[in-house]
């Protein structure tokens, strides 16, 4: 049984993490777009965009709310935030 249909992602999803106190989902796409969800209201609570690299990699730090990512470029993509 389905919990929530999330909209907004133009191409393939291809990671998924949530927040070790779970009300927060980050999932990255093949549009180039980490997104944040908020995992009460399944609302997008944050798009970072800026990468013009393909996203294969999020996940939240242990223990914080914070992200990374990490994406396929000709130099290493890591960026953080929360």
């Amino acid at each position: 049984e389905s919990l929530a249909t999330l909209t907004g992602h133009q191409m393939a999803v291809v990671c998924l993490d949530f927040d070790h106190a779970g009300g927060l989902l980050a999932s990255c796409s093949l549009d180039q777009t980490l997104r944040v969800w908020d995992a009460k209201t399944w609302t997008c609570a944050h798009i970072l965009r800026g990468s013009s690299e393909m996203l294969v990699c999020c996940a939240f730090a242990p223990a914080t709310s914070e992200w990374t990512m990490a994406g396929v470029t000709a130099s290493p993509l890591l960026c953080a935030g929360g």
